[in-house]
């Protein structure tokens, strides 16, 4: 295999000397680094989607498999004096836990509903702290 020029829509051209096949060899990371990175825009901004696209329809077709990304916290072992947890309810009967402090949000947990085990769970993860707070 050789190197063999670029295709006009940029991706490189390669050339099997045995065979005398050309081809080009798809490679998605640059693309889902791109859509990652305007989905990211999407979900930190307040500006409506269908000010950002001309078609909502291909964004979310496009995008949908951002939604699937699920972020990655490791514990940092701190003790918290006091720990804030809820519950709250979004698209497809889902529920999210949330551990907060004042500073911001330190632990998530998905569930179908708001349970002890939920909680338990949301709990394990984290250092136990003086005071926990709850509705």
């Amino acid at each position: 295999m050789k190197k063999n020029g670029h295709h006009p829509n940029g991706r490189q051209r390669w050339y099997c000397k045995e065979c005398r096949y050309s081809f080009t060899a798809t490679d998605d990371r640059q693309k889902h680094a791109q859509e990652f990175a305007e989905f990211l825009t999407y979900i930190t901004t307040t500006t409506p989607r269908r000010q950002s696209t001309p078609n909502t329809r291909t964004w979310d077709r496009k995008h949908a498999w951002c939604w699937q990304t699920r972020p990655i916290w490791t514990p940092t072992g701190q003790v918290y004096d006091q720990v804030f947890i809820d519950g709250t309810y979004i698209a497809y009967n889902w529920c999210v836990l949330i551990a907060s402090t004042h500073e911001g949000m330190i632990a998530y947990q998905l569930c179908d509903r708001e349970s002890k085990a939920a909680y338990l769970a949301l709990l394990h993860r984290l250092p136990a702290p003086i005071v926990v707070t709850t509705d």
